[in-house]
């Protein structure tokens, strides 16, 4: 947060972690970015840490959600199968005033390992002259609320896994 400028701060990034177990070696890997992955010859399940990217905060306004996260253990995977990590990027702070910025600050990406999804926090809500003024978006948990916007707050989004959400709205702002 920039608080002479107002400028809401950026998000941090999702990660993605796994662990797996043979009888003669565990492993683990854990992913920052996005990537391929082939898993080794001899590993059949594992566990996962699946965390979405926080969201930016407003323009004067609400700090970003963090991440929705999903966690467990047994997923079933095939050896030397290649797999698609992806890693959600943080969302970007509201830079607001002036009305053709953007105030409210952006949702961070979601973050995926097989079927599992972490969703991205929702962006905070902003107040000025800007596109989306005292608007608190929804995502893994939701972004605050304004000044601009005192009752106003982002939603936790439910997850497709058929779990919670594991996530929480967002606060209230305040006058």
């Amino acid at each position: 947060y920039n608080g002479a400028l107002g400028i809401g701060g950026s998000g941090g990034s999702g990660i993605v972690i796994l662990k797996y177990r043979s009888a003669a070696r565990a492993s683990r890997h854990l992913f920052s970015s996005s990537t391929s992955f082939t898993v080794p010859k001899g590993y059949d399940t594992a566990e996962f840490l699946v965390v979405g990217g926080g969201a930016g905060g407003g323009h004067n306004g609400g700090g970003g959600g963090a991440g929705g996260f999903h966690a467990g253990s047994g997923h079933s995977i095939t050896p030397e199968a290649s797999l698609t990590i992806t890693v959600g990027a943080g969302g970007v702070g509201g830079i607001g005033q002036n009305p053709s910025l953007t105030v409210a600050g952006g949702n961070g990406g979601n973050s995926q390992f097989s079927t599992i999804v972490g969703i991205g926090g929702g962006g905070g809500a902003g107040s000025g002259p800007g596109l989306d003024t005292a608007s608190a978006k929804a995502g893994g948990s939701g972004g605050g609320g304004g000044q601009a916007s005192p009752h106003a707050r982002g939603t936790a989004i439910q997850g497709d896994q058929g779990s919670a959400h594991l996530g929480n709205d967002g606060g209230t702002g305040g006058p």
